[in-house]
């Protein structure tokens, strides 16, 4: 696979990881936002309300006044269904945000919306080719480690097919994934994720496994420019052993 097409598959994988997760954060958000309209007065205090995760503060919101005086029914309507929501935010009447802290470079801080310079916080709820170099940093190489393991799999003859469905296979993708993982995250503060991939619980290891399933759900779209020929002779590398040199475990500990 050429340079070019590696990094066109790379983009595309991390830009979709982004936004599912986009389309989950709106969700949760409309969630909180159609439980607090049954007591709110109005649309804007339940958005108001939804913007607050377990009395924490998670999300902040801009209205368009303007359009929303001439589209109550619109407003309303945003209550029904979380269609009917991403329709008002489609229509920019309304636009849900999610700060977090981020380090932008002086040309970024100048042309990136949604930038708090005071606080060093970067809207990430948006699309995902207009986030700042440092928002995009954990998808990218999350899914270049992703097209590594695919390239691996392709050259040994494994099919996009038994990626998905084989039990055992995807087994040894989530070790890999979460092998890649571990070596650029080392000094994360939550010990219970630096163990194995088998001693992960089953919603960490699904979370390991969405920048591939991502990464495959690109593939599939154009089998034929993203393929990798399998290699005569190719062994896949021992993904378990990679993940003990990794985690520092030896033979006698594994025991």
């Amino acid at each position: 696979m050429e340079n070019s097409i590696k990094e066109e598959l790379i983009f595309a994988a991390a830009s979709k990881v982004h936004e599912d997760w986009c389309i989950q954060e709106l969700k949760a958000f409309f969630e909180r936002a159609k439980e607090a309209r049954l007591t709110a007065k109005t649309p804007r205090e339940a958005w108001d309300k939804a913007c607050f995760k377990n009395g924490t503060k998670r999300n902040e919101i801009w209205v368009d006044v303007g359009f929303m005086l001439g589209h109550e029914t619109l407003g309303e309507l945003s209550f029904r269904n979380f269609n009917d929501f991403l329709s008002l935010v489609k229509y920019d009447g309304l636009e849900v945000k999610r700060y977090v802290k981020r380090t932008l470079t002086e040309k970024e801080k100048a042309s990136i919306r949604d930038y708090k310079d005071g606080t060093g916080e970067e809207n990430i709820l948006k699309s995902f080719k207009d986030l700042s170099a440092d928002s995009k940093k954990e998808n990218l190489d999350a899914a270049i480690g992703a097209l590594n393991v695919y390239e691996e799999m392709s050259k040994a003859g494994i099919s996009v097919e038994e990626m998905e469905n084989d039990p055992e296979i995807k087994n040894q993708i989530g070790i890999a994934i979460h092998t890649d993982w571990l070596k650029r995250n080392m000094d994360h503060p939550n010990e219970s994720l630096k163990v194995p991939y088998s001693d992960l619980d089953d919603w960490t290891k699904q979370q390991d496994l969405t920048v591939f399933g991502a990464l495959l759900s690109v593939v599939k779209q154009n089998k034929e420019h993203f393929q990798v020929s399998p290699v005569e002779g190719f062994n896949l590398p021992d993904y378990e052993e990679e993940e003990k040199k990794v985690l520092g475990i030896s033979e006698a500990k594994g025991k």
